[in-house]
C-alpha cells in the first residue's frame, strides 16, 4: 500500500518498534508501552540516558537532566550544544514542561518495571 515508502525527521527510539509494527499490523490489542507509532503524526517525545545523563526531546528542544538538576536545555539545530538555552527566560516553561514530563514518564517506566506491571490487566 506504500505505506514504507519515504522517511521522516521525527526522534526514534527503541520502544517505538512494538507500537509501530502493531500499527502497521492493524493491530488494536492493549499494551503498556513507552514508545510512539512512528506512522502516527503526532507530537514526539523522546527519552534516552547515556553516561549518567537523562535527555528528553519534545518539539524541537533538547533538555539534559541529571540526578534533580536540569545541565542544559538546547535547540535541536544546536547540533553542537553550544547555545544553552537553561536559563532562558523565553524557554523557561517549555523546559519546565518537558522536564515534568520526563519524570513522570521515568517514575512510571521504574514503578512498572520495579512491581512487574509492565503488561495491562485484563
Amino acid at each position: 500500500n506504500g505505506k514504507l515508502k519515504g522517511r521522516t525527521v521525527k526522534n526514534a527510539k527503541h520502544s517505538d518498534l512494538p507500537s509501530t509494527l502493531l500499527g502497521l499490523l492493524g493491530d488494536t490489542v492493549k499494551v503498556v508501552n513507552f514508545g510512539e507509532d512512528l506512522f502516527i503524526d503526532q507530537k514526539s517525545f523522546c527519552v534516552n540516558y547515556i553516561s549518567n545523563n537523562y535527555n528528553f526531546r519534545l518539539d524541537g528542544l533538547l533538555v539534559q537532566f541529571i540526578g534533580e538538576e536540569i545541565t542544559g536545555a538546547f535547540a535541536e539545530s544546536d547540533s553542537l550544544l553550544l547555545f544553552n538555552l537553561k536559563d532562558s527566560v523565553d524557554y523557561k516553561s517549555r523546559i519546565l514542561f518537558i522536564e515534568n514530563k520526563g519524570k513522570a514518564y521515568i517514575q512510571q517506566y521504574s514503578t512498572r518495571l520495579k512491581n512487574n506491571r509492565l503488561t495491562p490487566a485484563y
